[in-house]
């Protein structure tokens, strides 16, 4: 039987380098919570860096552990096979939606990584939960996931489906938590539209992340789309 010591073996640890949890109301959040005498074992085994099998550390991921959830996508990603991607999208998505936002990244990269390849065809219900996941980490102030939910809902790629009021919302979350250059995209795409209330709104949220070199982008590109009217 093949054993994994997690945090060792891998190189997984617990969670990256300043990796970031937040309490999440879904799936495992305390070893009394699961099931099983088993489960309940491979828990603490995984906690304390004790040997433990891979396929009890992907029970214990599809029992909703994001921990065992994101070390077990680490391991099927280190194999590097396409056919594996929306498998490892699944795992970085359980770790996200159960409160460990440190996937966020690793989530992203690898959904669309999947998506190029079309790892995800026949796939829909998966992909609607990688996006759900991405909105609670969104919502739950990570830059990086309101901008790929804001995407989500402009090209419709993981709801299957498209909305330009909630791309809308989540792009101005996504510049309300830091990422400054998707403001920079958002106002020049509003002065061209010449959506004038929409570049206010974008040039307040950069206001208030106290951006001047940015304030100064929004009112130069109104300067230059004016002088061109």
């Amino acid at each position: 039987m093949v054993l994994l010591l997690v945090g060792a073996v891998l190189g997984l640890g617990l969670a990256p380098a300043g990796g970031e949890s937040i309490r999440s109301p879904f799936g495992v959040s305390a070893t009394r919570q699961l099931p099983s005498a088993q489960l309940r074992h491979t828990r603490r085994a995984m906690i304390e860096d004790r040997p433990v099998t891979i396929n009890r550390l992907r029970a214990l991921a599809d029992a909703g552990d994001g921990l065992a959830a994101f070390n077990f996508a680490k391991i099927l990603e280190a194999e590097d096979r396409t056919d594996l991607r929306a498998d490892i999208a699944h795992y970085y998505a359980i770790a996200v939606h159960t409160g460990r936002v440190f996937a966020v990244n690793r989530l992203i990269e690898t959904t669309d990584r999947g998506l190029a390849e079309g790892a995800f065809e026949g796939a829909a219900t998966r992909l609607r939960q990688i996006g759900q996941a991405l909105e609670f980490a969104a919502v739950h102030g990570n830059a990086n996931a309101a901008s790929r939910v804001a995407e989500a809902w402009r090209t419709g790629d993981l709801f299957g489906t498209q909305d330009a009021e909630k791309a809308t919302e989540f792009g101005q979350l996504a510049i309300a938590n830091g990422n400054l250059n998707l403001a920079s995209q958002m106002i020049v795409e509003r002065a061209k539209a010449k959506d004038s209330d929409g570049l206010q709104q974008v040039l307040e949220l950069v206001g208030q992340n106290a951006n001047i070199g940015m304030l100064a982008l929004g009112q130069n590109v109104v300067r230059l789309e004016t002088d061109r009217n």
